[in-house]
């Protein structure tokens, strides 16, 4: 009698772990369940807010487009700025946009025209604050701003937190810095290879190019410092372009 009270309760034991498991499986799954749906809910909307966004700042773009048309036909400063002047909370940065994307491929006076009209509007003031900014995001749009302006009142702030950016970051930086062109902060671009990956040299060398003959002993330091990041052909390509900058820069 007492072995089959221990049989009994020994299977009402494992029938009552086995009703334990299946409700937690069941449990586990309608929770997965609506996490999943959670989740695709959430892609959704935030697709949809996306599309509608870009919808947004397409229609209001065109509201600013006709300024870039005013500073290619060269008419009055004054006309311009209130061209770009925002019109609503929220343009500033449709503004910038607009001036950012034209100022890529202008040169000349249409460059120094949005330049001043930059100033004017207060959007270099704004992307130098953003350089102190805790976000990520915040601080390489800020850079790669300033960079494409061409703002030479940019330089501290950039070499500022250029030590303690993340590689990527440090890439937008010096990106940015070369973009601006003092031939001062070359000195800064060896530095950083220190800390760069080998891989990323040679496109180091490229962006220091862009200070034309005034980068060629760098880059000759650079090459010397972290000769095994450099190929044969690469090192040659270099040391030929700054050769050709030099040259450029000695004929009357």
């Amino acid at each position: 009698m007492e072995k089959w009270n221990e049989q009994f309760l020994k299977l009402s034991l494992k029938a009552t772990e086995g009703r334990l498991s299946f409700n937690f499986v069941i449990a586990t799954s309608i929770v997965l369940f609506w996490i999943a749906f959670a989740l695709f809910v959430f892609t959704i909307l935030f697709r949809t807010y996306q599309y509608f966004q870009s919808r947004y700042r397409a229609g209001r773009r065109k509201l600013y487009d006709p300024a870039i048309e005013k500073v290619l036909m060269e008419e009055p400063l004054e006309d311009v700025i209130a061209a770009l002047r925002p019109r609503r909370w929220g343009d500033e940065s449709v503004v910038q946009e607009v001036m950012v994307d034209n100022m890529r491929h202008l040169k000349g006076p249409p460059f120094v025209t949005l330049c001043t009209a930059a100033h004017r509007l207060g959007l270099v003031e704004r992307n130098l604050a953003g350089l102190k900014s805790r976000a990520k995001l915040r601080r390489g749009t800020a850079m790669e701003v300033l960079g494409v302006m061409r703002a030479p009142q940019a330089v501290v702030g950039i070499l500022a937190i250029l030590d303690r950016e993340p590689m990527d970051m440090k890439l937008v930086a010096l990106r940015a810095l070369a973009a601006i062109g003092n031939p001062a902060t070359l000195p800064y671009f060896v530095k950083a290879a220190d800390r760069l990956s080998p891989a990323m040299l040679p496109r180091l060398a490229s962006l220091m190019l862009e200070f034309g003959p005034a980068s060629g002993p760098r880059i000759k330091e650079l090459i010397d410092r972290h000769r095994l990041a450099f190929p044969p052909r690469v090192m040659k390509e270099l040391l030929q372009e700054t050769a050709t900058d030099a040259l450029r820069e000695k004929k009357p």
